[in-house]
């Protein structure tokens, strides 16, 4: 979700996460597999901060529809 959110590789993302960089609802997090749901606030320290606000429907090639609000 924070790759989708902010626009940078996964890959990248996965070094923020290593260095304690990110947090989930205000919790830094270190796991790189943490289930997030509707409404919770991922946030990168001097990036900003993504809102998960819906999961939609999955399509034809199971790929999940989803609504996100950034803030800068």
């Amino acid at each position: 979700m924070a790759s989708a959110g902010f626009g940078i590789s996964r890959s990248k993302i996965a070094d923020l996460i290593r260095a304690e960089r990110v947090s989930v609802n205000w919790e830094t997090t270190s796991s790189l597999t943490k289930l997030i749901n509707e409404g919770d606030t991922i946030s990168i320290r001097g990036k900003g901060r993504v809102v998960l606000e819906k999961i939609g429907n999955t399509t034809k090639k199971d790929r999940i529809h989803v609504l996100l609000k950034k803030f800068i």
